[in-house]
């Protein structure tokens, strides 16, 4: 389109309403190859999603583990660019000349969008309670497991002596796969 909004007159081409003089500009044709980039890995996604299907997720417990999944992800990324950002920096490079004036580095760009959206999940994650809910899932857990021993404890008639030994045991076992389990 010229600047009066109207359709170029040398307009020759029918996917665009751009003329092949203006059609064939290097920022034209870079949208344009981002444009296909994007379109083509939103249709693999799509063919990935038809064959593999949907992810079940149920519950407080498959979605909190979703979101560190993905908070991992994140922080994996910015790990990475940290490495490839911290050399540009030494190398005085983060920004480089272009014809349209100094333009900033499309590492330091990712970087940036990455870390403003890593804080964000997380502030998100500690602020709607996740941690806490899984804190309560994790005592509703442990509350139904006691049940079911003092129960299995309760149909083996056992003796003083026994009972003793086991009120000590049940604790100490549990308090040790706690320990374990929080260690990985």
């Amino acid at each position: 389109m010229v600047s009066t909004g109207e359709r170029c007159k040398q307009f020759r081409r029918e996917e665009s309403t751009l003329c092949s003089t203006h059609g064939n500009a290097p920022q034209i044709q870079n949208a344009r190859q981002r444009r296909v980039a994007e379109n083509d890995a939103k249709r693999r996604a799509v063919q990935k999603y038809e064959k593999q299907g949907p992810v079940e997720i149920s519950g407080a417990e498959d979605v909190i583990g979703l979101l560190e999944e993905r908070m991992g992800v994140q922080l994996q990324m910015v790990r990475a660019l940290d490495e490839i950002v911290g050399k540009l920096t030494a190398e005085n490079a983060l920004r480089y000349e272009h014809r349209a004036g100094e333009q900033l580095r499309g590492e330091l760009n990712a970087w940036m969008q990455l870390q403003v959206m890593l804080t964000k999940l997380g502030s998100d994650y500690l602020k709607i309670g996740l941690d806490e809910r899984k804190v309560r899932i994790a005592e509703g857990q442990a509350r139904v497991l006691v049940g079911v021993i003092q129960a299995i404890l309760a149909r083996l008639d056992l003796s003083g002596d026994q009972r003793r030994i086991a009120a000590r045991a049940v604790p100490e076992e549990l308090e040790r796969v706690a320990i374990e389990q929080g260690g990985k």
